[in-house]
């Protein structure tokens, strides 16, 4: 058995100091039975329109920006809305399948979790497939925000 004391730790150690995170990314993967549901751009747009009234993003609540609106790409859609503390892409491939890749420079499970909840209300067998969490920022960031609270030593130092 060998420890961590075994090895040489100044590189991990160096790396992990350099982390800068300074955002959140979730992509939600999305798709409802095409004979229960019938979707389109303006249900896909609707159900957009309603997380972002009904969820208490930072900063969304003050912006006063468009949804910008693509449908020129092929049979589907997609959706761009971008504020100062964040932003949210929808793509929808004209079938059953919607992706959504919501950021925000705020670590918030809770306020993702409702997101998504309230993005799926208006929409009829819209169920998640695949979730995917990870940090943004700089310094060949593997950690959230979260790990780093207090410049915590990691266990393995």
């Amino acid at each position: 058995m060998f420890l961590p004391d075994d090895y040489d730790q100044t590189s991990p150690m160096e790396q992990w100091k350099t982390q800068n995170p300074v955002g959140h990314q979730v992509i939600f993967q999305m798709v409802t039975e095409p004979k229960k549901t019938t979707l389109s751009t303006k249900v896909v747009r609707k159900a957009l329109e309603n997380a972002i009234s009904q969820t208490d993003l930072p900063g969304i609540a003050e912006d006063s920006t468009a949804i910008q609106e693509y449908t020129d790409l092929g049979e589907g859609c997609v959706l761009v809305k971008i504020w100062s503390s964040g932003s949210i892409v929808v793509t929808w491939d004209g079938r059953s399948h919607i992706d959504v890749n919501l950021f925000t420079y705020e670590e918030d499970i809770d306020q993702c979790d409702e997101f998504e909840g309230n993005f799926q209300e208006g929409v009829t067998s819209l169920t998640t497939m695949l979730r995917d969490e990870q940090p943004r920022g700089a310094g060949r960031l593997i950690s959230f925000q979260r790990d780093l609270v207090d410049n915590r030593t990691p266990h393995w130092a």
